[in-house]
């Protein structure tokens, strides 16, 4: 477990510069039809349940995360069969989190047998300390399919006193 979270942090890292210029991907939907954003950037959040979830979990912060400043962390949820309905539900004794269960719309991406039905949430968060700190998202679909439980770890830094 520890190598694979060490594995997540230097991906982590590696894609949160510090630098303003980074981009920032809109979650709103097109005029017309409301597609999930898919990002080349996703890292594959930890499953820690056992069995065969609902569906996969990845996710992207787009800023370095500092202590104590909100910043945004794109969930995205991918199954492989149609379901009625998919809830992402957050905690963390680490992070202040601004939504507990957040339903989100499964959207259909690609055809033929490679079909996958996705969904994206954007959830804005804050850490209470800086260093490793953990979010637990429980991933739920339709009554008779399995919860996925998936640790997302965040290094935060310090905020830097201005002087």
């Amino acid at each position: 477990m520890k190598i694979c979270v060490l594995g997540m942090m230097a991906v982590l890292l590696a894609g949160c510069g510090g630098g303003s210029g980074s981009t920032v991907a809109s979650n709103k939907p097109a005029a017309g039809k409301a597609a999930p954003v898919v990002r080349d950037d996703a890292v594959a959040a930890v499953l820690e349940s056992q069995g065969s979830p609902v569906g996969r979990l990845s996710f992207v912060i787009d800023s370095r995360p500092v202590m104590g400043r909100p910043f945004r962390v794109q969930l995205i949820a991918a199954s492989s069969v149609p379901l009625s309905r998919l809830s992402l539900s957050l905690e963390s004794d680490d992070f202040a989190v601004d939504a507990a269960v957040t339903p989100v719309a499964l959207r259909e991406s690609g055809s033929g047998t490679s079909r996958e039905y996705i969904a994206s949430q954007d959830v804005t968060v804050s850490a209470r300390h800086d260093g490793l700190g953990e979010l637990t998202v429980h991933v739920t679909g339709d009554a008779d399919a399995p919860e996925g439980l998936y640790v997302i770890p965040v290094l935060v830094a310090k905020p830097v006193s201005p002087g």
